[in-house]
C-alpha cells in the first residue's frame, strides 16, 4: 500500500484549483490563507463545501489575533493546522458521512505519524496493523 502525502496550501504554495490569492514572495493575510484552504479542501480533498467553509470561519475567527498582519511561515503553518484539526473534529461528529469520517480519520494519522519522523512504509505498516 502506497501513502500519499497530502498537499497544502502554504505560504509559498500553488495548490489544486489555482494560485493563492498574493502576488509572488508577499506573504498572505489571514483571509486569503483561510479561503484558499477552503478550496483547497473542497476541490482537492473532497471535504463537503459545507465543511469546509465552517473550518474557514472558525478558523478566522479563533486566530483572529492575525487578521491585520501578513503571516511568518509559522502562521501559515498554524493557521493550516488548526483549519485541518476544525475539519477532523467536525467530520468525527458527521453521522452521516462514514466513508468521508474514516478518510479523515486516517488522512489525521498519517500526518501524525510523519510529523514524528515515521517513513512511508512505517506508516503504511501502521495503518494495516490498525485496520484503517
Amino acid at each position: 500500500m502506497r501513502v500519499r502525502p497530502r498537499r497544502y496550501a502554504s505560504c509559498e504554495h500553488t495548490f489544486e484549483g489555482g494560485a493563492m490569492p498574493v502576488g509572488q514572495g508577499e506573504r498572505p493575510i489571514l483571509s486569503s490563507l483561510c479561503a484558499a484552504l477552503v478550496t483547497e479542501a473542497h476541490a482537492g480533498h473532497e471535504v463537503p463545501e459545507s465543511l469546509a467553509e465552517e473550518a474557514g470561519r472558525v478558523t478566522l475567527s479563533a486566530l483572529s489575533r492575525l487578521v491585520d498582519a501578513p503571516l511568518s511561515e509559522r502562521d501559515c503553518a498554524r493557521v493550516r493546522a488548526y483549519f485541518w484539526s476544525v475539519v477532523r473534529r467536525r467530520a468525527l461528529r458527521m453521522r452521516s458521512a462514514s466513508q468521508f469520517t474514516s478518510r479523515i480519520v486516517r488522512q489525521s494519522i498519517v500526518e501524525d505519524l510523519r510529523r514524528a519522523g515515521l517513513e512511508d512504509d512505517r506508516i503504511a505498516r501502521e495503518l494495516e496493523r490498525c485496520a484503517v
